[in-house]
């Protein structure tokens, strides 16, 4: 188990019902993914990972995935985008684990500079708790156009992509390119995949950010009416 502190008390994670892979023996394509993964979660290993390398070659195509839909130079969306969309996506798909990470990076000035996730050291200068609070909620709808039918588009097609209408694609047209389109479904479909293995395998979450447990509560308790 690994543990961490929160106000000077210990925090201890539940202990993986899938056991976590032994990186001393991962082979050389497992290694690799797995140091790119350390440096892009500023030098952590996520527990989710210690799950997928079981399969370097899984592990390696979800990590490509992410850089390519999430932080792919050629994106033509705002890099904050993106980390707010993670946080809708994956607290409307129910995955605590990953939207604890979401509210980790959109707290962080690696959303503001266009990379996944913060550097060692980096001081949060992000979201508020507060805006993490009403991105959870479904009260922030967005500050400006671009923001406001992204946001529309992935409450309601993580909910339901049925649900999607013809209006909202209409609507979605007149405002975004075709390319933003396709990067915001994506985006919305990559978090469909990874919060349903996340939370299917009861993948534990990390205790570095059990600060963040609270706040996820929090706005779910605020968007049912409690």
């Amino acid at each position: 188990m690994d543990l961490d502190t929160k106000d000077g008390s210990a925090v201890v994670e539940d202990a993986p019902i899938i056991p976590f892979v032994d990186i001393e023996a991962l082979d050389s394509e497992a290694r690799e993914v797995l140091d790119h993964t350390i440096n892009v979660m500023g030098g952590r290993i996520a527990n989710s990972m210690r799950v997928y390398l079981h399969r370097g070659d899984i592990g390696r195509l979800i990590s490509d995935m992410n850089d390519t839909i999430n932080a792919s130079p050629r994106s033509t969306l705002d890099p904050s985008l993106k980390p707010k969309l993670g946080v809708i996506c994956s607290s409307t798909n129910g995955c605590a684990y990953c939207t604890s990470h979401q509210c980790g990076l959109a707290q962080s000035p690696a959303a503001q500079a266009g990379r996944w996730s913060p550097q060692a050291g980096e001081v949060t200068t992000g979201l508020s708790d507060e805006q993490i609070l009403a991105l959870i909620s479904g009260e922030d709808k967005g500050a400006d156009e671009i923001e406001r039918i992204c946001f529309e588009y992935a409450r309601v097609a993580s909910e339901n992509p049925g649900g999607v209408s013809d209006d909202l694609l209409r609507r979605m047209t007149a405002v975004l390119t075709p390319a933003q389109i396709v990067e915001v479904a994506c985006v919305v479909g990559f978090w469909k995949f990874v919060n349903t293995v996340h939370d299917s395998l009861h993948i534990p979450k990390e205790a570095h950010l059990s600060k963040y447990w609270g706040v996820i509560e929090a706005g779910r308790a605020r968007a049912s009416g409690g």
